[in-house]
This record gives C-alpha cells, sequence and structure tokens, in this order.
C-alpha cells in the first residue's frame, strides 16, 4: 500500500459530506463567515456554485486539499481520501479589491484546526503556485489579517513579499510568470 499523500484538486459533488464537516470546524467557521452552513443541503449549495464558477472562469479556482490513500485516483471518496482544507482565487468583491491595491482576485485558503502547524498549507499552497506558473498566471495577492502569524508565515515560506500594511489587514504578492524587474518597479521593492 502506498504511503499517504497531500493532493490540491478540483472538488467534486461526492466531496459533499466530506465539505460540510470541513465547514463546521471552528476556525474556518470564524475566518470564512461565508461557510457557516446550517446543514448538508446549504453547503451542497455552495460547492455546486463554486464547482460551476471554477468550470466557468479561466481564472478563478476552488480545490479541495485531500490526504490521499493508496495513490491518486480519478474520483476521491470518503473511504479513498480526507478532505482537510481548500484553496481558491477568487474575484474580489470591492472593499477587498480596495484591500488588494486593485487586484481583482485574491487568493485564500483555510486548513482543518487538526491538520494545522504540519506544514501542509505550505506544501498545498506550492503545488498550487507551480500549477498557476504552468498555467501562465503573472502575480498574486492574498490579504492576511495582521494578527494571523500563521498564515503570514505560510505566505512568507512561499515567497510572499508584504507590500502594504493597513493594520487590520497585509497585503502580499507573489512573482509567478512576471518579469522581475517589472515586478519590484510596479511594487517598489
Amino acid at each position: 500500500m502506498n504511503e499517504p499523500s497531500l493532493a490540491t484538486t478540483p472538488f467534486q459533488l461526492s466531496d459533499t459530506n466530506q465539505f460540510f464537516e470541513l465547514s463546521k470546524d471552528p476556525d474556518i467557521r470564524k475566518e470564512y463567515p461565508n461557510m457557516r452552513f446550517e446543514n448538508i443541503d446549504e453547503a451542497k449549495q455552495y460547492l455546486e456554485h463554486q464547482i460551476e464558477v471554477t468550470e466557468n472562469s479561466k481564472i478563478s479556482f476552488f480545490k479541495a486539499i485531500r490526504i490521499v490513500f493508496g495513490g491518486l485516483e480519478p474520483v476521491y471518496t470518503e473511504k479513498n481520501n480526507i478532505l482537510v482544507g481548500f484553496i481558491s482565487l477568487k474575484k474580489s468583491g470591492a472593499f477587498d479589491q480596495m484591500l488588494a491595491g486593485g487586484f481583482e482576485q485574491t487568493l485564500s485558503y483555510a486548513i482543518k484546526t487538526k491538520y494545522r502547524r504540519k506544514g501542509l498549507m505550505t506544501i498545498a499552497l506550492n503545488m498550487t503556485l507551480d500549477a498557476m506558473r504552468q498555467d501562465g498566471y503573472n502575480v498574486l495577492a492574498a490579504i492576511v489579517k495582521s494578527q494571523n502569524s500563521s498564515s503570514i508565515k505560510v505566505l512568507e515560506k512561499c515567497g510572499f513579499t508584504m507590500v502594504r500594511d493597513s493594520h487590520v489587514s497585509l497585503l502580499y504578492v507573489k512573482r509567478i510568470t512576471m518579469d522581475e524587474d517589472e515586478f519590484n518597479k510596479v511594487f517598489g521593492l
């Protein structure tokens, strides 16, 4: 039997039960109020919408972070994986765009409390960045609360640079394929 591995994959409707359980995590509920589902049907509707947005967008995505048993599979079930978190790139609302220095898309992610401080989020984000590099993304922005030291560490380990401190939140950016000199000039680095 293969050792467990970490994978970032598109969500599937078969993830609904695990996604609903993920949404019950107290830390995720605190950070993501839009994921405070009352029942599994609300979780399924949210997941269906995120899957549709991902399928119809050239930029946005909503990916599952999984611990996979027995090798990578085309379909993940509750028997061959544990859904431990998510990572997404989504269109920002007007307020978030202001915080993000005009970026229309911002990165967000979460991992269940019991899987934190194990390096899994750093691995998952690096996997996602590699895929984004292959897909030709130029630059990526992430907004993080200034008191969220764990998330700040993840971003910095993955090569993000803090470019704005609004005292409530911090704006981090990561050069992916953009010319380094142009990146430095644009962000005053």
